[in-house]
Formats: C-alpha cells, structure tokens, sequence
C-alpha cells in the first residue's frame, strides 16, 4: 500500500481511493469514472464527436493582505473528477466517454 500526502490518494494492489485524511471515508477512484459515465449516457443527443466541457473552481487572490481565501471546488467538478484543486478544468467525449483533465 502506498499513500500520496499530498493528495491523500491510496493506492494498493487491488483499490485506489480518494480521501480527506486519516478516519474519513475512503471513495473509490472507480466512481469517478461511473459518474463520467452516467454524464455520457444522457448525451446521446449530442452530435458525433462533441466534447463536453467541464471548469472547476478558480482560487481568488486578496491585495494588500497576508492570507488566502479558502478554496472549495465546485461540487459537479469533484463529483466527476475528484480533483479538489483550484484552477482545473475537465474535457469528455460525449460518445467514447474519454477523459482528459486539464491541470
């Protein structure tokens, strides 16, 4: 089992999952990829080859003070990246379902 500290991502032989730190519930990195998926099958409208773009949240900067305020990402953006840094945004073909995150 390896564990990022940074992105309090886990990985093992068998599971990767997202988590907020020690004694918080583990989210498989599966679900993610199911939530993209649940996107695309309502797409079906969409022509062919369209891509669905997706902004997460933008960290906001003060003048003249000493502090940042504190970012939160945007639920819709979490829901089906699980990314919680500011700044990123998401690409995903409408009909092939693939994924590309812009960091």
């Amino acid at each position: 089992t390896t564990m990022n500290q940074n992105d309090k991502t886990t990985t093992t032989p068998s599971s990767s999952f997202f988590s907020m730190g020690l004694s918080t519930y583990e989210v498989p990195l599966t679900l993610f990829s199911t939530n993209r998926s649940k996107l695309c099958s309502h797409s079906s409208s969409l022509p062919p080859n369209s891509l669905i773009y997706i902004k997460g949240g933008t960290s906001t900067t003060r003048n003249d003070t000493d502090h940042e305020p504190i970012f939160h990402q945007e639920s819709y953006f979490h829901y089906l990246f699980g990314v919680k840094e500011p700044d990123c945004a998401g690409l995903i073909e409408a009909h092939t379902g693939k994924t590309t995150l812009l960091v």
